[in-house]
């Protein structure tokens, strides 16, 4: 059940179908469009009059940009996080950064979505303009990679993966989604590959 007209929002339109079809595949049946209105011991009831029948219920929550941005009096983007310049201050504001979740970044005409590939490059850049406020240099522009690799494990061993223009799913996005993972997480800590590979 979810409240938006599809799961996957920000991608492609052949990603976003590729993924529903998957999770379909799975024997799910995906409810878009409405929200929950309320449920009991064994139902769940919709906020289009619909009434389930469901003994477990999951709630996963998603992105959600933290309440107190929209009180702080900063400028706010169109999910409710800070809006950032192209050097990650907030707009207005000399020498406040925001990275990943809770900024807004609008490049050329299009909102970067939150997806940790690009706030793992932003981290950085806001790092280094953080010195460079405090030392007078210039700042550094963050400018995000014009095509990112996307995955979303959909089951066991099943993903669905897109770069650029090519979208594919199974095993091998699974495989290369992981492959990823490790390298990245095995840069903060010591880790086997074994845990990433099943």
């Amino acid at each position: 059940i979810h409240r938006q007209a599809h799961l996957v929002e920000g991608f492609s339109e052949p990603f976003r179908r590729a993924v529903e079809r998957e999770i379909r595949r799975l024997g799910v049946e995906i409810w878009a469009g409405c929200q929950v209105k309320a449920f009991g011991p064994e139902h769940v009831w919709l906020s289009d009059g619909t009434e389930l029948i469901a003994q477990t219920r999951l709630w996963a929550g998603g992105f959600q940009v933290p309440s107190w941005l929209s009180t702080c009096g900063l400028p706010t983007g169109p999910t409710g996080a800070l809006l950032v310049d192209k050097y990650l201050r907030v707009q207005g504001s000399e020498h406040i950064l925001a990275v990943g979740d809770c900024a807004d970044f609008v490049w050329g005409s299009r909102l970067l979505p939150k997806i940790g590939v690009y706030a793992v490059r932003q981290g950085p850049i806001a790092a280094q303009n953080l010195l460079r406020l405090i030392r007078g240099q210039p700042l550094i522009p963050y400018r995000p990679q014009a095509t990112v690799f996307v995955c979303v494990t959909v089951g066991n061993r099943v993903a669905v993966a897109e770069k650029g223009r090519l979208v594919w799913r199974g095993y091998s996005a699974t495989v290369l989604k992981n492959f990823f993972d490790w390298l990245y997480m095995r840069k903060l800590k010591p880790l086997r590959w074994q845990e990433f590979f099943y």
